[in-house]
């Protein structure tokens, strides 16, 4: 399972606690829809942005 699937499948979940009566697979579809659009990277608790230090040093010059 890639990330993308995982996080349709935690939305989806999520998405099922709040609306019990929702249509998980209409739903599974919709949001993999609009996710084939992004690149999913997953990011560590306290993980920063590679490019973060580089973009603070071009507002501080």
């Amino acid at each position: 399972m890639n990330l993308g699937q995982e996080i349709i499948l935690d939305v989806v979940a999520a998405l099922k606690e709040l609306y019990p009566d929702i249509g998980m697979e209409n739903t599974k579809y919709k949001l993999s829809t609009v996710q084939s659009k992004y690149y999913i990277h997953r990011v560590e608790l306290g993980e920063v942005h590679p490019a973060l230090k580089c973009k603070i040093q071009l507002f501080i010059w």
